[in-house]
């Protein structure tokens, strides 16, 4: 069965509360307990002290003063103690039992009643204690006391200890009122803000506008739970915008082939043009072309992909750089661009085929953008965990409002490029995804009319001789 919140968590407060009425009333009566004895103890001893020193101060050289003796065991007997005097040669002087049995039972079963009443686990017996009597060093006697034990309490006591149980009572309904009205109002607070929570994620959800300021909390919780519903909206909307950019581009990429094909094989059908050998080459070209964007997105889509699989191997990325950069040499000076490597042997495990590539993409993206006498240098170098490539180049530079956007498929940021000047716009996004399926890093820094650095920092041994997932 689901329960609302608001149910559990009410459900758990009085639970709580009543756990801590039950700990705190089994303590009490416990601890009570243990004080009543203690205090019935200490009670009894103070008046048994006081009935032996009535008793010994009115005993008189001519003996025992029966009257006195009297007067003291009826005031016994007020204190719930059936006495009986001896003298000194073993001989009853007075009994309690034979002044007023009847009174005397009647008050052992009124202590009996009124101690059960107060104490429901209280059992109690007749016991008796014998006290010796003396005076000036003397032996004159002994007191023998009765009442009901281990302990008890008299009437008078009960009274004023009594309310204590009624005390407690009302202290445990006070508890679960508290916890009651404090559970209304924690849940009353709590709803609100989960509402909230509950009304920005259906706006983010259904991609409707909000004010961000009606959507704050002065709880920490619940405002980090509010500031990552407001990014994620924002980040489903960026590749809302991405995916209709990405479907615009890759139609604007399309276009210009389809377009050509289509007015070739229309001029042809129409006799217009002859089906001459220049012309289906152009044809078969644009064909070509299609085939390869079509490639290229396969290509960024696998490298993109969770399953992508590295396959581990030590090289040296220094040799490897310095060998591509060499590949390279006649493209960069048949364009009048000089290219330039920097570096030394820098060991690393990794994806040696991926690593290449990245590098490929990396110096075919400045050879594009970098005009004719401009220069590009590629420097490697490291640390104890991590290699650096760095690629300077001075090209055209990047707008600002473009660098956030240079890793996106199909994104040049000089749309008047066609593919055959500016490329399809998925090198970038290809380095990207190689460079994170390594668990590092790709920056690209950039200034309009200077050029563009790109750095890439890789791990020296996140791939360990082995194939193994990317745990992109």
């Amino acid at each position: 069965m689901t329960l609302k919140l608001r149910t559990r968590l009410v459900i758990t407060h009085l639970c709580t509360a009543l756990l801590t009425v039950l700990f705190f009333t089994v303590t009490a009566g416990l601890f009570t307990g243990f004080l009543f004895e203690k205090y019935a103890d200490v009670t009894q001893a103070r008046k048994t002290a006081a009935l032996v020193r009535s008793l010994e101060d009115q005993y008189q050289e001519s003996g025992w003063q029966k009257e006195e003796i009297v007067k003291i065991g009826v005031q016994g007997l007020s204190y719930g103690f059936i006495t009986k005097v001896r003298d000194a040669g073993d001989k009853v002087v007075w009994d309690a039992l034979e002044h007023d049995r009847e009174a005397c039972q009647q008050t052992l079963r009124h202590i009996s009643h009124s101690m059960r009443r107060f104490l429901s686990g209280w059992e109690g017996e007749y016991t008796t204690k014998t006290y010796p009597l003396s005076k000036g060093g003397k032996e004159i006697g002994t007191l023998e006391v009765g009442f009901m034990g281990p302990y008890f309490l008299t009437e008078l006591e009960l009274n004023y200890l009594g309310p204590l149980n009624k005390i407690l009572a009302v202290l445990a309904l006070v508890c679960i009122i508290a916890a009651l009205t404090l559970s209304r109002w924690v849940n009353k607070g709590l709803t609100k803000e989960l509402d909230k929570i509950n009304r920005l994620a259906g706006l983010v959800a259904q991609k409707k506008s909000y004010d961000p300021l009606l959507f704050t909390s002065s709880s920490e919780e619940i405002r980090k739970a509010l500031d990552n519903i407001k990014q994620l909206g924002q980040t489903l909307e960026e590749q809302e915008q991405v995916k209709k950019r990405m479907t615009a581009d890759l139609a604007h990429e399309l276009r210009t082939p389809l377009t050509t094909l289509q007015a070739n094989l229309e001029g042809l059908l129409e006799g217009i043009w002859q089906p001459t050998k220049e012309r289906l080459s152009s044809c078969h070209e644009e064909i070509l072309r299609i085939i390869r964007l079509v490639g290229d997105l396969e290509q960024l889509t696998k490298f993109e992909s969770d399953q992508m699989k590295l396959n581990g191997a030590t090289f040296d990325l220094g040799e490897l750089a310095g060998n591509i950069c060499l590949n390279f040499q006649g493209a960069y000076r048949q364009k009048g661009v000089v290219l330039e490597f920097v570096g030394k042997k820098e060991m690393m495990t990794g994806d040696r085929d991926k690593i290449s590539q990245l590098v490929v993409n990396l110096l075919s993206n400045s050879l594009k953008h970098t005009s004719t006498g401009g220069k590009v240098i590629l420097v490697s170098s490291s640390n104890k965990d991590f290699i650096y490539l760095v690629l300077n180049d001075s090209g055209s530079g990047i707008p600002p409002e473009d660098l956030t956007r240079v890793f996106d498929r199909l994104y040049r940021a000089d749309i008047s490029r066609t593919r055959a000047t500016g490329g399809s716009g998925i090198g970038l996004a290809i380095a990207r995804a190689i460079v994170e399926a390594h668990h590092g890093s790709i920056n690209i820094v950039s200034q309009v009319g200077t050029g563009t650095e790109v750095t890439v920092v890789l791990p020296r041994n996140y791939l360990k001789d082995k194939t193994m997932e990317s745990e992109v």
